[in-house]
């Protein structure tokens, strides 16, 4: 399952990518939905805690207030590679595998520190 699921968000990166060129902000929250979805249900069965996936799912809402905070300094005249393509930048790195790769290292590290502590 977690395979399939690593192949779709790889499949939504591709068609991303595809329609990367025609920005509109409803494409943008779809594509984030998804991988919002999909991390969270990656991050779910390897760990099946929902701590985890809430971690998870408040870093990707963190995400999307960062990002909609720099558009917004972008409408008020601010630098377009300080606002907007700082925001472009944070969201070719959150739609992507990236966040996986540092979600599962750190919530394996959290987990076996808390199985030394209880020990």
């Amino acid at each position: 399952m977690i395979a399939v699921l690593t192949v779709v968000m790889i499949y939504f990166g591709f068609k991303r990518e595809r329609n990367l060129l025609v920005f509109n902000t409803h494409s943008v929250f779809k594509f984030v939905h998804i991988y919002l979805i999909l991390t969270s249900a990656i991050i779910h069965l390897l760990f099946k805690q929902k701590k985890y996936t809430k971690i998870t799912a408040g870093l990707f809402a963190f995400y999307m207030i960062i990002c909609f905070a720099l558009i917004q300094l972008g409408t008020f005249g601010v630098d377009y590679h300080l606002s907007v393509g700082l925001s472009h930048y944070l969201e070719d790195l959150f739609l992507s595998p990236f966040p996986l790769m540092l979600l599962i290292p750190a919530f394996m590290i959290s987990k076996r520190m808390q199985e030394l502590e209880k020990n």
